[in-house]
């Protein structure tokens, strides 16, 4: 009787342990279309709890990867990302001085994409035009380079 008692006990422990588990998702993000291979890619995927820092303070995404970019293209996958809302915003730092450099307008020099291959009017994309749902084990999101 104790030992049902203690299997009982052990596979309520279990299943109570993976119950508790935040679903999460493997998110491939392939960048296309930068005009050269040189310098870096400065990828940021914002959740929705830092939206507010969409889409150029850096240090307040919620996940920055700076990556080599090879064939004109960066392909990166995020492994256990936890669902979600999330955007990206992708940053060809030509010249490698963690910097979006602009002209005297404040237009970009440097290819810049988001998710959802969204566009500013006048300034930068929104966070609403760029955010996507995690809601599956894999997802694949493609960015195509402006400029």
């Amino acid at each position: 009787m104790k030992f049902l008692i203690a299997f009982v006990f052990i596979i309520f422990l279990f299943s109570f342990n993976s119950n508790n588990q935040e679903a999460t998702s493997n998110l491939k993000i392939e960048v296309l279309g930068f005009p050269n291979n040189k310098g870096k890619a400065r990828i940021s995927v914002f959740s929705k709890e830092n939206k507010k820092s969409f889409p150029d303070k850096y240090t307040k995404a919620t996940y920055k990867y700076i990556l080599p970019i090879k064939d004109n293209k960066v392909i990166h996958t995020i492994e256990n990302i936890p669902y979600g809302e999330y955007a990206v915003v992708v940053h060809h730092d030509s010249n490698e001085d963690n910097e979006i450099n602009t002209n005297w307008l404040g237009i970009p020099k440097e290819s810049f994409g988001a998710s959802n291959d969204a566009k500013g009017s006048f300034g930068p994309p929104d966070y609403e035009d760029a955010k996507f749902q995690i809601n599956k084990s894999q997802l694949t999101i493609k960015i195509n380079m402006n400029k």
